[in-house]
C-alpha cells in the first residue's frame, strides 16, 4: 500500500478552514505472481503472471484557505483549490475514489462543520457546511457547485475495467465552507483521502510484455504464430527482438545474446536463469573465440566482436553456464529463458 500525505494549514485570524490531511492510498486486491521467461516447449506452466500496479501522485495547491471573520449570521466563506495529478501503471483495472471527514471539527473547541445537505455554489453554501467539488479542468469555473462527500469509500473520480500499462488522471479538487458567527473562533479542518483501487495487469500474450525476465512458456502457447516483439533485458537495459515461429509453434530470441560478464554484477536467480548467485570471476578471459579452450569447462571467457555488433558476444561453456554444476548448469540468460542446451560453445542462442 503507497501513501502520500501533505499538510495545508491557515493561522490567525479569528476562525480558519484547513485541509488537515490529502493522502492517497494504493491497494491491490490480487498478489502479484513471479513471472518467468521464454521456455522450452512442453515445460509446464499452468500458472498465471502479473506485473504490480503503481502509482505516482503529485499535489499542488492552487488556492489555500486563508483566515475569515465571520460578522453575520449567514457567516463568510473560505475556499482551496488543490491540483492533483495521477499516473498509474500496469493495472488491469483500476478505481479513484476520494473519501474522508464527513464534517469539519474545531482543533481547539471540537465544534462541528457539516457537509452540506444539498449541492450548492459558493455563494448560496448555507452557514456553517462545507461542500468539495471536482473538475478534470485546470481550475474550477465560478459557477461550480460544492456538495458533500459520500460515506464509507467515498466517491467514484474515475476508473477502467479493462488492462491499461500507463494511464494519467489530473483532477482540481476545490474544498469550500461558510463559517457563521454562532461558531466559535477556531481552526476547522478535515482529512481528505484519494484512494486508488487497482488490480495487477495480467501477461497473456508477447504483446502484453515489457521485459524478458516476465516471459513465461504460457505466454509463448497463448501467443499467435508470426508475432515479433521487442523486450528489454532488465539486467543492462538491452533490447532483443522475440519472435513466435508457426514452423515449431516456439519462441524465439532472434538476436545473439550480448550481455557483459562483469565481476562487480553477480547474476542472480531473480534476473538470470541461475539457481544460486553466481559472480563471474575477476579474471575473465577475452579476445578472439579461436583462443578459448573449450575443452576444459572450467574456462571463463567471452568475446564481442569490436566489428560487428550484431554478432552478440561469444561465451565459453564455462561463461555461457555461470560455471556452477559442470553437466547440470545454470545459464547467462535472463531468468526464464530457458536454454538448458546441449554443445553450446562460444555462441549460444535459446528460445
Amino acid at each position: 500500500m503507497l501513501k502520500y500525505q501533505r499538510n495545508f494549514n491557515a493561522v490567525g485570524g479569528i476562525s480558519c478552514f484547513c485541509l488537515l490531511l490529502l493522502e492517497l492510498f494504493l491497494i491491490n486486491p490480487l498478489a502479484s505472481s513471479p513471472a518467468s521467461a521464454i521456455e522450452e516447449a512442453g515445460q509446464a506452466d499452468s500458472g498465471q503472471s502479473f506485473v504490480s500496479s503503481s502509482v505516482k501522485i503529485e499535489f499542488l495547491p492552487v488556492a489555500s484557505p486563508s483566515p475569515i471573520t465571520p460578522t453575520t449570521p449567514e457567516g463568510v466563506s473560505a475556499q482551496a483549490t488543490v491540483r492533483s495529478n495521477i499516473g498509474i501503471k500496469n493495472s488491469g483495472g483500476y478505481s479513484i475514489y476520494l473519501g474522508g471527514s464527513g464534517e469539519l471539527v474545531g482543533q481547539k473547541t471540537g465544534a462541528t462543520i457539516s457537509g452540506t445537505p444539498n449541492p450548492s455554489t459558493l455563494e448560496d453554501l448555507p452557514a456553517n457546511t462545507w461542500g468539495y467539488a471536482v473538475t478534470t479542468e485546470e481550475s474550477l469555473p465560478s459557477d461550480t457547485t460544492y456538495k458533500a462527500l459520500s460515506a464509507g469509500q467515498g466517491d467514484l473520480l474515475a476508473s477502467q475495467n479493462t488492462p491499461v500499462r500507463e494511464t494519467n488522471h489530473t483532477f482540481t479538487l476545490g474544498f469550500a465552507t461558510k463559517i457563521g458567527v454562532d461558531r466559535p473562533a477556531d481552526t476547522y479542518e478535515g482529512k481528505f483521502v484519494l484512494s486508488v483501487i487497482s488490480s495487477p495487469r495480467e501477461l497473456v500474450a508477447l504483446s502484453d510484455l515489457d521485459t524478458l525476465q516476465q516471459m513465461t512458456s504460457k505466454i509463448c502457447e497463448n501467443t499467435a504464430p508470426g508475432t515479433e516483439v521487442e523486450l528489454i533485458d532488465e539486467r543492462d537495459g538491452q533490447i532483443y527482438p522475440v519472435t513466435k515461429f508457426a514452423k515449431d509453434n516456439n519462441c524465439w530470441i532472434t538476436r545473439n545474446l550480448d550481455y557483459a560478464l562483469d565481476p562487480g554484477a553477480p547474476l542472480t536467480s531473480e534476473l538470470s536463469d541461475v539457481s544460486t548467485t553466481w559472480t563471474p570471476p575477476a579474471t575473465v578471459l577475452t579476445g578472439s573465440p579461436s583462443n578459448f579452450n573449450n575443452s576444459s569447462n572450467d574456462l571463463v571467457a567471452s568475446y564481442r566482436s569490436a566489428d560487428n555488433a550484431t554478432y552478440g558476444t561469444y561465451y565459453s561453456w564455462g561463461a555461457a553456464t555461470a560455471f556452477i554444476v559442470p553437466f547440470d548448469p545454470g545459464v547467462i540468460w535472463p531468468s526464464g529463458v530457458t536454454s538448458r542446451f546441449n554443445g553450446c560453445s562460444v555462441r549460444c542462442i535459446a528460445r
